[in-house]
């Protein structure tokens, strides 16, 4: 007999300028000398365009420079949370009705550091970023998350299909999410926000991109199912999604 399925909210939430207000691979940089990265790694970078794996050779740089994986933690901790967030995750981590999941092209050591320094981890129920793990040396391995078809998005994530395939998989398992807010900012938000249906909601930040996209797609009559509802602070966020439940 297939598990009863139970209906519930979503709350998908990006990383880097949604749930705070900074970007983890600049921060980072942070510990370099100088705060830079060296021009052999950058022209690597324009060669082959590869963000994930730009990352990568940046923290076998800073591995070959004796950086212990604490300050890495540390500076994680010290990230700032953009202004509501941290209300927002506390209510939704309350409500039974609602499961929260960071779908991110960050990686999962920092996103998980940084919520464990705000002691908001707990909150969340899963996180769907790119693998990361300090190898026996100390450092700081990370990998694609997958390999997909889509030709919008950045060859390591296609948050669309990871979104689909996440659903899926809980649907599965018994539990079926009626309603599904997705709060972002950036280009790579827009594929996934796009996809989903008049029951659900986006929020896109305002002042970055994916309001921009969202709005272009809307002049140029293009369908976008999603109702959306552009936000500042966390705490517009927050305002409605507590009309949902």
């Amino acid at each position: 007999m297939a598990p009863k399925t139970k209906k519930k909210i979503l709350l998908v939430c990006d990383f880097d300028h949604t749930i705070v207000d900074d970007n983890c691979d600049t921060l980072i940089r942070t510990l370099l000398p100088n705060e830079t990265v060296p021009e052999r790694i950058h022209r690597h970078y324009r060669m082959h365009r590869s963000w994930t794996d730009f990352m990568g050779e940046i923290f076998q740089y800073m591995h070959s420079l004796k950086i212990p994986p604490k300050q890495f933690v540390e500076c994680m901790h010290g990230i700032k949370f953009t202004d509501g967030m941290k209300e927002l995750m506390d209510f939704q981590s309350k409500d039974d009705c609602i499961d929260m999941i960071i779908l991110s092209d960050a990686n999962t050591v920092f996103i998980d550091s940084s919520l464990e320094g705000a002691r908001l981890r707990n909150g969340v129920k899963d996180i769907l970023s790119n693998p990361a793990k300090f190898n026996d040396e100390g450092c700081l391995e990370i990998q694609h998350y997958h390999t997909h078809s889509c030709e919008s998005c950045p060859a390591n994530m296609c948050k669309r299909r990871i979104l689909r395939e996440y659903r899926e998989k809980q649907r599965q398992e018994g539990l079926e999410y009626e309603t599904i807010c997705y709060v972002g900012d950036g280009r790579n938000d827009f594929c996934p926000s796009k996809s989903l249906s008049e029951s659900d909601f986006v929020f896109p930040r305002v002042g970055y991109k994916l309001v921009d996209k969202i709005k272009e797609c809307q002049k140029k009559g293009k369908k976008f199912n999603a109702k959306v509802v552009p936000w500042i602070s966390g705490h517009e966020v927050l305002e409605t999604i507590k009309t949902l439940v």
